[in-house]
C-alpha cells in the first residue's frame, strides 16, 4: 500500500490491552483444561474479580470526595507582668489537622489537633461533624463550633490577631456536640438554631465563666447583611446545668471593604449574677496597607464574675504574608487594669495578676496548607 493510516494512540493501548486480557484468559482457560486439579474453577472466577475490579474505583455510582488541610502555629512571646517578673518562650500551640469532602451530597469534617508540650502534648479530637440539606434547611451535626458569639470562630487564625481574645476564651461558645439548622431568607437574613451539650464543655475550668458540665443548651441566632459590607448579628442562649438555668446573649456589627475590616462585638451571661457584672466587649480595626501587609488595633473590655476591676487591653500589631499561605504576624499588647482569674487566659499569654501594667510581646509564623 502507498499510505496507511496509523490508528490513534487511545486506540492502540485498548488495542494492546484487549490482545493481553485475551491471551492471558486463554492461558488461564488452556490451564484448566489441561492441568485439571492444577488450577480449580472457583481460583479462576476470583481472578476475574480481580481483574473487574482492578478497573474500577468504586463498585458504587456516587460522588465521593476527600480533601486534607491544616495549619501550624509557631510563636513567641514575652510577658512582662509587674509585680511578678518577666517571662519568655517559643510554643507551638495548634498544629491541626482537617479531613473533609463529600459524599452523595453530605459533606463531612474531621479535625485533630496535637498540642506542645506545654499544654500536655496530646492529641485531641477538634471537630467531627457532618452538613446536609432538608427540606430547605441547612443541618450540622456532630462536635463543632455552633452559632452564636461572632468574636469565636473556629479557626485562630480566623481573627486578625492570630488568637482569640480573652473576653471570647471566657465568654464564647466553644465547641460542643449536638445539632444546628439554619436557612437563610432572600440572601439577607440567615437564622440559625441549636440544641447541644453546653457551650465550651471540654476546655472550660471551674473559675472561668464557661458551661462545664452544662446538661443542655438551646440557642438562636440571627444575622442581617444591609448589604456586601454592612452586617448585623444577635444571639440568645438558654442553659440548664444541674437544674439551674442561665441566660447568655450577643450582638455585634461589622464592616468589611477592599480597605478596612471593622468590627464590634458584645456579649454577657448571668450565669455568675447580673449582666452587668459579666459582659465584655472586643473591637477590632485593620487596614489592608497593601496585598501583603495588614496594621491592625484591637480592644477589650469588661468584666468576669462581678470582679471589682474591669478588663481593658489594647493590642497593636501587623500582619505580613510572606507566601500563600505563610502569615508572619507581630503584636503588642497592653493591660492597664489587672487581669482577675475570672478571664480564662489560655494560650493568649496574658497572665492572672493583681496588678496593672502588664505587657504582651507576640510574635507567631503560621502555616496554612
Amino acid at each position: 500500500m502507498l499510505f496507511e493510516v496509523e490508528p490513534q494512540k487511545e486506540t492502540k493501548e485498548k488495542v494492546k490491552m484487549n490482545i493481553t486480557r485475551t491471551l492471558r484468559n486463554a492461558a488461564l482457560i488452556a490451564a484448566l483444561s489441561i492441568g485439571g486439579s492444577a488450577l480449580a474453577a472457583d481460583d479462576y472466577t476470583r481472578y476475574r474479580v480481580l481483574n473487574d475490579a482492578s478497573t474500577r474505583y468504586t463498585l458504587t455510582n456516587d460522588d465521593t470526595s476527600l480533601s486534607l488541610s491544616g495549619f501550624s502555629v509557631l510563636r513567641w512571646q514575652y510577658n512582662d507582668t509587674d509585680g511578678q517578673g518577666t517571662e519568655d518562650e517559643f510554643g507551638v500551640p495548634y498544629t491541626r489537622l482537617i479531613v473533609s469532602g463529600e459524599r452523595q451530597g453530605v459533606e463531612y469534617t474531621v479535625s485533630g489537633e496535637w498540642r506542645d508540650a506545654q499544654q500536655g502534648g496530646n492529641f485531641d479530637l477538634v471537630d467531627a461533624f457532618i452538613d446536609f440539606e432538608f427540606a430547605g434547611f441547612d443541618f450540622r451535626a456532630g462536635q463543632f463550633v455552633p452559632r452564636f458569639f461572632e468574636g469565636y470562630t473556629p479557626s485562630p487564625l480566623d481573627n486578625v490577631t492570630g488568637e482569640y481574645s480573652l473576653v471570647a476564651m471566657t465568654y464564647g461558645q466553644g465547641r460542643t456536640q449536638g445539632i444546628e439548622a439554619s436557612r437563610t431568607f432572600g440572601d439577607v437574613f440567615t437564622l440559625t438554631g441549636s440544641y447541644t451539650d453546653g457551650f465550651d464543655i471540654f476546655t472550660r475550668s471551674v473559675a472561668n465563666l464557661g458551661n462545664q458540665g452544662a446538661d443542655s443548651t438551646f440557642a438562636v441566632a440571627g444575622e442581617f447583611a444591609i448589604d456586601e459590607h454592612l452586617s448585623f448579628n444577635g444571639a440568645w442562649s438558654v442553659t440548664d446545668r444541674n437544674n439551674v438555668n442561665f441566660d447568655s446573649y450577643s450582638f455585634g456589627v461589622s464592616f468589611v471593604n477592599d480597605t478596612f475590616d471593622a468590627s464590634i462585638y458584645y456579649v454577657s451571661s448571668d450565669e455568675y449574677g447580673a449582666f452587668a457584672d459579666n459582659y465584655g466587649i472586643v473591637s477590632t480595626l485593620a487596614w489592608n496597607a497593601s496585598d501583603r501587609c495588614t496594621p491592625f488595633a484591637r480592644y477589650e473590655h469588661g468584666r468576669a464574675g462581678g470582679a471589682s476591676t474591669e478588663l481593658d487591653v489594647l493590642t497593636v500589631g501587623a500582619n505580613y504574608d510572606i507566601a500563600n499561605g505563610v502569615v508572619f504576624t507581630t503584636s503588642v499588647g497592653y493591660s492597664f487594669n489587672e487581669i482577675s482569674a475570672n478571664w480564662n487566659t489560655t494560650q493568649t499569654g496574658w497572665n492572672v495578676s493583681n496588678n496593672d501594667s502588664q505587657l504582651l510581646l507576640t510574635t507567631q509564623l503560621s502555616f496554612s496548607f
